[in-house]
């Protein structure tokens, strides 16, 4: 099982409601290779300025979108290089934010630039980590 961090752009607020909707993380950039995901690898979400809002569990393999509700996110489907099968297992309400110093995140270690990518790896220590954290913070509720 590995860890990774997905980055939700500020300028981008309701992607991350598309993913809950659709089910599917979504990595940009078709210049690169999909994603070495697996099922059961953790995926912690952080949105721009705000920082980490969910922890979920990939359910399936990377795979390029086939139609608009696998690319729901604007760009469509020329902008994303793959989809990931997503099941959120926690949402805090308030985010956890952890400082960049030199820019290099405290805990995770990755760069703030290495957020633009749409998938980052971690360490399972930076995983174990930010689960704990979100944890110990109030869950979203539902309307």
């Amino acid at each position: 099982m590995s860890a990774f961090v997905g980055a939700v752009s500020v300028r981008e607020p309701r992607n991350w409601e598309r993913c809950k909707e659709a089910g599917l993380w979504g990595v940009p950039g078709l210049s690169r290779p999909a994603p070495k995901v697996t099922p059961g690898d953790r995926l912690f979400i952080w949105r721009g300025r705000a920082g980490f809002i969910a922890e979920a569990i990939v359910t399936g393999p990377a795979r390029v979108p086939q139609d608009r509700d696998e690319a729901p996110w604007p760009g469509g489907l020329g902008r994303w290089r793959s989809v990931i099968p997503i099941r959120v297992v926690r949402e805090v309400s308030e985010s956890y934010k952890l400082p960049f110093v030199r820019d290099r995140q405290e805990v995770t270690g990755i760069s703030s630039n290495s957020l633009r990518f749409g998938l980052v790896h971690i360490s399972d220590t930076a995983g174990d980590t930010l689960s704990a954290a979100l944890a110990e913070r109030e869950p979203v509720t539902a309307p």
